[in-house]
């Protein structure tokens, strides 16, 4: 289930049972407040932070909703550099039966590796 975290206050349990909302004093004042937290799709917690609980809320909410309807897009997918996954597409891409033919032959020359 989604959520938002506050990372200028720390919960701390009191004696009676009851539990107590304290500064964070290394974190208090300092950084977006607010940590938006949802589940991917191999079951890891993922979060963002946010200046707003509204925001940070709505975001973690927005990323369950796409994971559970098919949707979801990993935030961190735009990171990976092309050179780690051309390896693995290019050889799938060469299985296929109309590549080649789509392709033509040789290699594109529109298509370098840094």
């Amino acid at each position: 289930m989604a959520f938002a975290k506050d990372q200028w206050t720390k919960a701390v349990k009191q004696a009676d049972g009851s539990v107590d909302r304290v500064r964070n004093e290394k974190r208090w004042g300092r950084g977006k407040r607010w940590l938006g937290v949802w589940t991917d799709l191999h079951g890891e917690e993922r979060s963002k932070a946010f200046e707003t609980k509204v925001q940070a809320t709505r975001y973690a909410s927005a990323m369950e909703t796409d994971r559970d309807r098919g949707d979801y897009l990993d935030p961190d997918a735009g990171k990976v550099r092309l050179d780690e996954i051309w390896p693995r597409w290019h050889d799938h891409d060469l299985a296929s039966v109309g590549a080649a033919r789509r392709r033509g032959p040789g290699p594109r020359a529109d298509l370098r590796l840094i």
